[in-house]
């Protein structure tokens, strides 16, 4: 089990600064079981709290997401 936080503090994305990006914090979380001795299964969570954050002026990011892995190592 983990968690991970993420931040950034607000950023400009031209020389006259007029484009601002603020800053954001991020949330993330891991769960891995070992099923056998050759099969685990990993769950990684995202951005928990569905946070709309950008990490440069235009670019939207992924808001909540997640992915399972199985590995089965011989």
């Amino acid at each position: 089990i983990g968690f991970g936080l993420q931040a950034a503090g607000k950023t400009y994305g031209d020389l006259e600064n007029t484009e601002v990006t603020a800053g954001y914090g991020l949330l993330n979380a891991r769960l891995g079981y070992q099923i056998t001795d050759a099969l685990k299964a990993q769950v990684k969570l995202n951005n928990l709290l569905d946070k709309d954050y950008q990490t440069r002026y235009g670019y939207n990011q992924d808001r909540f997401n997640g992915f399972v892995t199985i590995t089965y190592t011989m």
